[in-house]
């Protein structure tokens, strides 16, 4: 599994059932992601299922294409 360590994330999908997301990362991870679950945010308690996070912001743009390949929703999120 790729190191995953970081404040920028490559979220995937935002789950108000934290088993859910628990899933979805854990479908990331067997296709060799450093994928987990952050959360919950928002004021709907959502869990975010993180692919990959980074040190910088920079390092999660230059990675964001590999991941919109797999799931083409993703995006970034600081936390």
């Amino acid at each position: 599994v790729a190191n995953s360590t970081g404040n920028y994330h490559i979220v995937f999908g935002a789950f108000s059932e934290q088993s859910n997301a628990e899933k979805a990362v854990s479908g990331m991870k067997e296709q060799g992601f450093g994928a987990k679950v952050l959360g919950p945010f928002t004021s709907k308690q959502l869990y975010y299922a993180a692919a990959q996070s980074y040190s910088t912001e920079g390092e999660a743009q230059a990675d964001l294409s590999r991941i919109t390949a797999v799931k083409p929703h993703a995006w970034i999120f600081k936390h």
